[in-house]
């Protein structure tokens, strides 16, 4: 068997393999949900038996959980609204590993193990326990990324509402060109599953593609409450206290490697180049102090501070110019104080960008990726983003960075108004949970 893999490997292209392992899985996940739907009908007594007061989130990343700081605030934000219902809910997270992450290891909530290859009947021993089971959309739900990874979840959410679970999606996006694998299963998922979905356009473009249960929210992390605990909150609180003394516009900055969806790593190098011209024509017209923000800490090439590392090296021999970089990894609600001290910032990072909306703070983005558009529509704003591609242009980027100068403090007056409702479109996410009740109590 091993001769034989390696004969394919060698003799097969990569592409190949990787299409024809994709189309299997495709086609696996599709045989198990129909046999799933078969099961629950046959057995509906069985299938709607649970444990009152439990609630199984499934994060959209079961290996990592928290490993991008988004998933770290929508992940964090269900485990604490479930909590302030039910202060004695047992909560368990789908996953991968053996153990949570540090991070989330409180009382009460506890890992539910399955193993990558671990199909729809091992999902159902552990659903059987769980009253209530919410599903962490973000943007892996249109196939963008993977459609088997998006299959499956969408399957997992279908299969816990006809099994009798009040299962509901948290927040999700939904690219204009979703992948056409997933309509059979969103043109047929179960009336009582409830899908949130964060922005207008998202929702416009779910519905398109035949899917159903879709309401609009805004995004759950809106809802996250910010920590000043990070290592290098006192140093930020401190530096920004300085420039803005000085007169000087603060900027938060954030671009990374992942902005160009292939890694190109002469693509981001060019960005970088572009970006230090561009700041450093936009000094000499404004007092401006740029702080560099990361918001994914990963030490890769995938990282933010890939780029932002060698963007403040750059920056650092501009004269005149200020500027400061955090550097110390720090968790969804500490990166949201963070933002908070900033006037405007522009990001690569949506869940940077909703940090600091949540907080009053004025975004712009440098980004491939709609969801952006669907973000600035809650308050009304038009789509304030730069396609990575034209941002290597540096007159192009020079123009879009004026524009934010000039304008954040009529944008700011915008968001501050438009806050309230957004925040309460987020709180719709959880709406569903006003319904899980204390552990011995009747469903009610």
């Amino acid at each position: 068997m091993n001769s034989i893999k390696s004969l394919l490997k060698s003799t097969v292209p990569a592409s190949l393999r990787r299409k024809f392992r994709e189309t299997a899985g495709v086609a696996s996940w599709y045989s198990q949900w129909f046999a799933a739907r078969s099961l629950i009908f046959l057995n509906q007594r069985k299938a709607h038996s649970y444990l009152p007061g439990t609630f199984l989130i499934v994060p959209s990343d079961l290996g990592e959980i928290v490993g991008s700081r988004g998933d770290d605030a929508m992940v964090s934000t269900a485990i604490g609204e479930a909590i302030k219902r039910n202060k004695a809910c047992q909560i368990g997270i789908l996953t991968t590993r053996k153990e949570l992450p540090e991070s989330i290891c409180i009382d009460g909530v506890t890992a539910e193990t399955i193993t990558p290859v671990s199909g729809i009947w091992a999902y159902f021993r552990i659903l059987r326990k769980y009253h209530s089971v919410g599903f962490i959309g973000a943007d892996i739900l249109d196939g963008h990324y993977s459609v088997v990874e998006a299959l499956r979840a969408w399957v997992f959410a279908d299969i816990a509402a006809r099994a009798g679970r009040l299962s509901f999606v948290i927040g999700s996006s939904f690219s204009s060109h979703p992948d056409a694998r997933l309509r059979p299963v969103l043109s047929r998922l179960s009336a009582a599953l409830t899908v949130n979905v964060r922005d207008l356009t998202s929702l416009k473009a779910f519905q398109r593609e035949g899917g159903k249960g879709g309401r609009l929210v805004s995004d759950s992390a809106f809802l996250l409450s910010p920590a000043p605990t990070g290592r290098d909150q006192a140093f930020v609180d401190e530096w920004c206290a300085a420039q803005r003394n000085d007169g000087k516009l603060v900027m938060g900055f954030n671009i990374h490697p992942m902005v160009f969806l292939d890694l190109d790593p002469a693509k981001v190098a060019a960005l970088i180049t572009s970006t230090v011209e561009a700041l450093g024509e936009l000094s000499k017209r404004y007092e401006v102090a740029l702080l560099l923000v990361p918001h994914d800490f990963r030490d890769s090439n995938r990282g933010d501070l890939a780029a932002l590392d060698p963007l403040f090296d750059a920056l650092s021999e501009i004269p005149g110019l200020s500027a400061a970089i955090v550097r110390a990894p720090a968790r969804a609600g500490e990166l949201k104080s963070i933002v908070d001290r900033v006037d405007v910032l522009v990001t690569g990072r949506m869940h940077l960008g909703v940090a600091a909306l949540s907080m009053g703070v004025p975004v712009w983005a440098i980004s491939p990726q709609d969801k952006f558009a669907g973000l600035f529509e809650h308050f009304g704003l038009s789509d304030q983003r730069l396609v990575p591609d034209d941002a290597l242009d540096a007159q192009v980027l020079s123009d879009f960075l004026f524009s934010v100068a000039s304008s954040w403090e009529s944008t700011r007056d915008k968001v501050r108004t438009a806050l309230p409702y957004v925040k309460e479109l987020a709180a719709k996410n959880f709406e569903s949970l006003d319904r899980l009740v204390s552990i011995g109590q009747a469903d009610a």
